[in-house]
C-alpha cells in the first residue's frame, strides 16, 4: 500500500483522469474495432486458408511428408529430411546433399519451391511478410525467396510494417526499410518496441523517441521513457517521473517517484482496460 499526501492525492487523481478519458474513447473504437475483427474472423473460419489443413508426418530422418486432414499424402508424397509446420502459408523444409550435409529451403501451400534446398544457413518461419535468416548473423528474405537484406547483422527486433530494427557488431542499433534501405543510421545504444507509431531510443545515455519515417521527434533527453499508450507516455528525469505527449509537452509534471503496474481494476471504478500505469508519490 502506498501512503501519499493530500497535495499529491488530487495530482494523482487528475492524472488517473486524464489516462482515463483518453482510454475511454478509445475503448469505444475498441468496441467498434474488436466487432469488426470477430465478422473477418467469422469470415475466414469459413474460407480457411488450405495451408491451416496441412499436417505435417514421419520422423527427421529423412520421412517428412505432407497430408490433408483426411490423411491423403500431398505434393505427390514427396519427402523431406526435415520440415518445419506450415505458418502463413509456408514451410520450412531440408534434404540433405551427397555429402549428408542438411540444406534449406522454403515450399509454399501448393508444394512449390520458393527457395530450393540449396542452403546451410538457418532459415525462420515466415513473419511479418518475411522470411529471417542467419549464419550466424541475420539477414532477410521476402515472400518470393530474394534476399533483400544480407546477412550482416547480429540482433533483430523484427520487422513491423516494412521497418525492421537492425544491430551491429553487438553495438549500435539501426533501421531498414523492406528494400534494404537505411532510414534511421545506426547510431542509437537500444530501441524500444513499436507502439503508437512511436519507439522509444536511446543515445549517450538518454532517451527520446522516433517515428515511422525515422525522425527523431523528441529529442534524447530523459533519464528513461517508457513506450507511448493512448498518445501519453511516461519518462523519466533524474528520479522523478511524469507524463509527456507526441509533442513533449509535459502532462503530467515531474512530480512523483516511482510507479506501480495495475494488474487487477475494479470494474465499478476504474474502466477495466483504462489504465496500465499509476504514478504514486
Amino acid at each position: 500500500m502506498y501512503f501519499i499526501s493530500k497535495k499529491n492525492y488530487y495530482s494523482i487523481f487528475l492524472a488517473v483522469g486524464i489516462l482515463f478519458f483518453s482510454c475511454k474513447n478509445n475503448s469505444e473504437k475498441s468496441i467498434q474495432n474488436q466487432e469488426e475483427t470477430i465478422s473477418e474472423v467469422r469470415v475466414s473460419e469459413n474460407s480457411e486458408p488450405f495451408w491451416r489443413s496441412i499436417e505435417r508426418v514421419g520422423e527427421q530422418n529423412g520421412n517428412r511428408y505432407f497430408t490433408d486432414k483426411n490423411g491423403n499424402k500431398l505434393f505427390g508424397g514427396k519427402t523431406f529430411y526435415n520440415a518445419h509446420n506450415f505458418k502463413n502459408g509456408y514451410c520450412i523444409v531440408s534434404q540433405k546433399d551427397e555429402n549428408g550435409i542438411e540444406r534449406k529451403g522454403i515450399i509454399n501451400e501448393n508444394g512449390n519451391f520458393v527457395v530450393e534446398c540449396i542452403h546451410e544457413y538457418s532459415i525462420r518461419d515466415f513473419e511479418n511478410g518475411f522470411f529471417e535468416i542467419a549464419n550466424p548473423k541475420i539477414g532477410y528474405l521476402n515472400e518470393q525467396g530474394t534476399v533483400i537484406i544480407p546477412m550482416e547483422y547480429t540482433s533483430s527486433k523484427g520487422f513491423f510494417k516494412n521497418l525492421v530494427k537492425l544491430q551491429k557488431q553487438y553495438k549500435k542499433w539501426g533501421i531498414l526499410n523492406d528494400k534494404g534501405e537505411e532510414i534511421v543510421s545506426f547510431m542509437y545504444d537500444e530501441m524500444g518496441p513499436w507502439k503508437d507509431n512511436f519507439s522509444a531510443v536511446k543515445k549517450n545515455g538518454k532517451w527520446g523517441f522516433i517515428d515511422l519515417q525515422g525522425n527523431e521527434v523528441i529529442p534524447c533527453q530523459y533519464d528513461y521513457a517508457y513506450g507511448f499508450e493512448n498518445g501519453i507516455s511516461l519518462v523519466q528525469k533524474g528520479k522523478k517521473i511524469g507524463f509527456i505527449n507526441s509533442k513533449n509537452e509535459v502532462v503530467i509534471d515531474f512530480e512523483y517517484s516511482d510507479f506501480k503496474e495495475i494488474t487487477d481494476v475494479i470494474k465499478d471504478e476504474i474502466n477495466e482496460t483504462a489504465i496500465h500505469k499509476i504514478i504514486v508519490a
